[in-house]
């Protein structure tokens, strides 16, 4: 590579950092689950060693079973003393950036073309979908992270054999990074080799190897160490038993990669009919439907989008743009790299198959992340081979020159001289003569060149810009930052909060308080935020809920993101796409009020963030509905009695609503 491509590069992977930086520089931390790797980490921190059993305060994703992230941030800990919890909010970062580095290289080594490399590199860089979710503090990073390496270790393997070493060495830190990831990125190997099968009629042995060993080390990590592998796999494949899925599963590969050449023949000519037909129409119409049918589909499943709503869906538009280069692109790719559609196929497919069964497993939103990887290499194609097929035609100039010197007249050599002497000439005065030349001249940039660049910047700055409003809009819980007031709060509590009771907040915050040692039931609360019945939220308080029993709860926080997105958390283990639960007026006013006091409140300068803390009077509580719970004595703030100034903070026109709750009448 030429200084301007690393210098190139360079700069789109800044990008990319600054970009998947900017919440965490913002908050103080960013993640639906951060509270959950605070606390492992933590652990893993203190215990000094290489594995530990740290199992996850909540989920059944087994959290702690996947050590990458921890060992990764516990050596840099121990090499340069930065504090593990700054760690834990940059170093993931670090590693998502990264991700757009590999695709240069995957794309430069399917390619050839560094152009077309920057080009990708630059489009996922910024792709809505994966920068958001790789600016996370999440072992999902590392997962995409491992899984890029470990695909660009196997392509470089086909031209040097030795690199089938580092590529089972990468996979194996994919296994040990992230589940979902370990299974995305083997649908992508299956589909590079099914490829090379199809097209070649076999697959070298050390393929078959790799392939076998990493299936078989994937299933016996996830088995081993893993909690609930068994009811993800039944879960995926629709009811079928795990052990049945994992015995049809290595069948399948084995019987498909033993096939005798001549079936590939078979198959290979069943595949190439559904070659996109050779005509100029086929691109404008490939190009417009790709961005037609998702925007369809958008409006079509609105109702599962949690906060679609008026304008939002703009935030769309940079997404489908993408998708409509890279269907140009894919025009490109079945002329020229064809290994990209078996890259993309088998997660296309497993990725239809989720959205069709709407599989609670195999959640098809999460299979964007990954599929966008693969289209970012699709729109460097698209891009670099658009701009170089219209390419200036030359233009032949003609143009005369007249002579100023005379022609010279040839006399030939002189009598007696050898022949071998050079002729003699003469200038006569008076003559001269014309000659006409001509040279090819051409633009530097046609109009279409123009046009598409100004496209593909259009698109990459709407994309910069969309990252994280449209994350607001797909993400069930609105946002995934736990601000400094949050932290402030939770310290709060942490030095007032009872052993024998609990804390409520949502999924987010919760999380963290848990890392703590203390109980948030958030899964199991939804009547204590969405209700005025005070008999239901009073048996909620006491720690009775549905199918549920807990401590009581003494604290409640509330921050700016639950009042203005709603609390998320409800029944989240099972279904994480539940819509939160939104306040109204007179739900959230009622923690004005008797047995709610009122006893915290931090916001920040320009009051757009803020953290409210109610504590519960069991005291009043007994004395009114007698259940009987021994009541903590109650902390005296001047909170309490400055209500009004704590709602004209969060929001003046509650001011208007506040009056004295009469429950007795």
């Amino acid at each position: 590579m030429n200084r301007r491509i690393v210098s190139a590069l360079g700069v789109i992977a800044i990008a990319a950092l600054i970009i998947r930086l900017i919440p965490s520089l913002t908050s103080y931390g960013w993640g639906n689950d951060f509270g959950i790797y605070y606390y492992i980490t933590q652990d893993y921190v203190k215990s000094r060693l290489l594995v530990i059993d740290v199992p996850s305060q909540w989920g059944t994703s087994g959290y702690g079973s996947f050590p990458v992230m921890y060992w990764v941030i516990s050596l840099i800990y121990f090499v340069t003393g930065i504090k593990w919890n700054i760690l834990l909010k940059f170093v993931p970062q670090f590693f998502g950036a990264m991700t757009v580095i590999l695709i240069f290289f995957i794309t430069r080594e399917i390619t050839r073309d560094d152009r077309m490399a920057l080009v990708a590199a630059a489009f996922l860089s910024v792709n809505p979908v994966q920068a958001y979710q790789t600016s996370i503090s999440s072992i999902l990073v590392f997962g995409h992270f491992f899984g890029l390496l470990t695909i660009l270790s196997l392509f470089v393997s086909f031209r040097k054999r030795y690199f089938i070493i580092p590529t089972s060495i990468f996979s194996v830190f994919l296994v040990m990074s992230h589940q979902l990831s370990t299974f995305m990125y083997l649908l992508e190997i299956i589909g590079i080799l099914a490829y090379y099968k199809i097209s070649k009629g076999y697959v070298e042995e050390r393929y078959r190897h790799f392939l076998f060993g990493f299936s078989a080390f994937m299933f016996v990590y996830w088995l081993v160490n893993v909690p609930n592998t068994k009811g993800f796999i039944t879960g995926g494949a629709d009811g079928l038993p795990w052990y049945a899925v994992i015995a049809i599963y290595f069948a399948v590969i084995y019987m498909f990669f033993n096939l005798p050449g001549k079936y590939m023949t078979v198959i290979r000519n069943l595949i190439l009919k559904l070659k996109p037909m050779d005509k100029k129409i086929t691109a404008p119409i490939t190009v417009a439907l790709s961005f037609l049918v998702p925007s369809v589909a958008v409006l079509i499943y609105q109702k599962y989008i949690v906060n679609l709503s008026g304008y939002s869906f703009f935030v769309f538009i940079p997404v489908l743009l993408s998708v409509s280069i890279a269907a140009y692109g894919y025009i490109v790719v079945w002329k020229k790299y064809r290994i990209l559609l078996g890259m993309l196929s088998l997660l296309l497919i497993v990725a239809i198959y989720a959205a069709m069964t709407m599989s609670g497993v195999l959640l098809p939103g999460r299979f964007f992340e990954y599929i966008f990887e693969i289209l970012s290499i699709y729109d460097g194609i698209a891009i670099v081979s658009y701009l170089d097929s219209k390419k200036p035609k030359e233009i032949k100039i003609e143009y005369k020159i007249k002579s100023t010197k005379p022609s010279p007249v040839v006399v030939g050599p002189s009598f007696g001289i050898n022949v071998t002497a050079p002729s003699i000439y003469y200038y006569p005065s008076g003559t001269g003569y014309e000659s006409t030349k001509f040279y090819y001249q051409r633009k530097r940039y046609s109009a279409s060149q123009i046009l598409i660049s100004a496209v593909m910047i259009v698109i990459i700055v709407g994309s910069a810009g969309s990252v994280y409003p449209l994350g607001h809009v797909v993400v069930p819980s609105g946002t995934q930052a736990i601000s400094y007031q949050d932290y402030y709060a939770i310290e709060w509590i942490d030095s007032h909060a009872n052993a024998n009771y609990s804390v409520l907040s949502d999924h987010r915050l919760g999380l963290l308080i848990e890392a703590d040692n203390i109980s948030d039931p958030f899964e199991y609360a939804s009547f204590i935020w969405n209700s005025t019945d005070y008999p239901i939220i009073v048996q909620e308080l006491s720690g009775h809920f549905t199918n549920h029993t807990t401590k009581p709860i003494e604290f409640i926080l509330i921050d700016n993101y639950m009042y203005t997105d709603g609390v998320w958390g409800y029944e989240g283990a099972v279904n994480p796409d539940r819509p939160p639960i939104k306040f109204t007026n007179e739900t959230f006013l009622k923690f004005m009020y008797e047995p709610f006091v009122p006893v915290y409140f931090n916001y920040s300068a320009d009051k757009s963030q803020w953290a409210l803390i109610i504590e519960v009077n069991w005291t009043y509580i007994d004395d009114h509905y007698s259940m009987n719970v021994s009541a903590p004595p109650i902390v005296h703030t001047p909170v309490s009695s400055n209500v009004v100034f704590v709602l004209n903070t969060i929001n003046p026109q509650l001011i208007v609503s506040y009056s004295k709750y009469d429950q007795s009448s």
